[in-house]
């Protein structure tokens, strides 16, 4: 692995037209212009080097650890994910060495909806400027696919991951958040759908979770000639994941952001205008158990009646069952730390906890009514008037005198 510094920022302007090559670590074609992660860092192959087997990588870093003085999205899309920040510096190594791949977007890709995204998903990263400060090419793609120049008919690897991880997401959220569900405490949801064996792959690197070898059996039915039916079965090998503990639950709302494990139970909003939980919204969630509930002891079966949420998979269908159940929001009833997280625009597990001081469902009163703590960001806290069914009287803090003021009226009332 060799360091590069290249001239100009149009050098590090991919060579799209290239024909994939082969990586060996992910036993795949790999796109000019994928980005990968190594040792931690974020990069986007430019070129390969057909003679000497090697790529050439563009190094993109954290918007904290750049110098440019822009200030960082405070609020709406790309807020619950990592900012990077491309640079002139690069390496060459082998292409034997790329592992895992990354997709990095601007924040006009995920408010558009182009290419959807989960929040808190860690594999996301989003980019706006160039660390002298300009924004980022207009030129700029998120996948090799949108290049003009991209020569070959099949999807690259990384659009083909991103893809198949938003079926999942779509998957999980047609669980989590329909409004009409079995009645009782504990419910559950299925769901399957097509994915490609280089997905099924990346689920299992990034959960890091054991499998458990299963056999499926499916049954097929064809018109014969003489209009005779048939009926086929096939044997189909697959691998069983079973996520059930907390750390199970954070790694996939890592992987597949929040709508994975939490969910409003609501009709489909109109688009454009999202619906926002209030008091009394009835919620969904898959909460983790802990790790003295797991018995280690007993033999595997794939039918169990705890909460959790299991993957099965032979790298062609992936098939989900969730096990979940209800909460209401401004109660008591437990609330998972995933959906604490959420509600407090926290995904990223930020450091600055500061203006993250006031809990969920805090009272006091203001002008003669009585109010509780709804929602907590770090740039602003909503509170509602006790057992409101909407945000329509919320009332927002902003600002440190605003805040101060909060505080006050906490203090008084309690």
């Amino acid at each position: 692995m060799d360091d590069v510094v290249f001239a100009t920022f149009d050098e590090c302007e991919p060579q799209y037209s290239q024909i994939p090559f082969f990586s060996g670590a992910l036993k795949s074609i790999i796109a000019v212009g994928t980005f990968v992660t190594i040792h931690g860092g974020i990069y986007r192959i430019v070129s390969y080097d057909i003679k000497q087997k090697t790529v050439t990588l563009n190094s993109f870093i954290e918007f904290g650890a750049s110098e440019i003085t822009h200030v960082p999205i405070f609020s709406g899309a790309g807020r619950e994910h990592v900012e990077v920040v491309q640079t002139l510096n690069g390496i060459t190594m082998s292409p034997s060495q790329l592992t895992s791949v990354v997709f990095v977007l601007r924040p006009s890709d995920l408010l558009t909806g182009k290419y959807v995204g989960g929040d808190g998903m860690e594999d996301i990263y989003v980019v706006r400027f160039r660390n002298d400060g300009k924004g980022i090419s207009k030129s700029f793609v998120p996948f090799p696919d949108d290049s003009p120049s991209y020569p070959v008919v099949e999807s690259s690897y990384a659009l083909e991951v991103y893809k198949d991880l938003s079926r999942f997401a779509d998957s999980a959220a047609s669980i989590l958040t329909r409004a009409a569900e079995s009645q009782g405490t504990l419910c559950t949801g299925r769901q399957h759908f097509d994915i490609h064996p280089r997905t099924w792959a990346y689920i299992k690197n990034k959960l890091g979770v054991e499998t458990h070898p299963v056999q499926l059996t499916t049954h097929r039915k064809r018109t014969l000639a003489g209009m005779k039916t048939a009926t086929y079965s096939q044997v189909h090998q697959c691998e069983y994941i079973r996520l059930e503990t907390e750390a199970h639950m954070d790694a996939l709302l890592r992987t597949l952001g929040p709508t994975s494990v939490i969910g409003n139970r609501v009709k489909r909003p109109k688009v454009g205008f999202p619906y926002q939980a209030g008091t009394r919204s009835v919620l969904n969630q898959v909460k983790g158990v802990g790790d003295d509930e797991i018995d280690d002891g007993v033999n595997f079966k794939r039918r169990t009646t705890g909460r959790g949420f299991d993957i099965c998979s032979d790298g062609n269908i992936a098939r989900l069952y969730v096990r979940y159940q209800r909460h209401i929001l401004g109660t008591n009833n437990d609330a998972s730390t995933q959906l604490q997280a959420c509600l407090a625009y926290n995904l990223l597990e930020r450091e600055e906890t500061e203006d993250l001081e006031f809990a969920h469902g805090t009272q006091f009163e203001y002008n003669n009514e009585l109010y509780e703590i709804f929602g907590v960001s770090l740039e602003r806290i909503t509170a509602v008037p006790v057992d409101a069914q909407d945000e329509d009287q919320a009332i927002y803090f902003t600002g440190n005198a605003e805040k101060q003021q909060l505080t006050d009226l906490i203090i008084a009332y309690n």
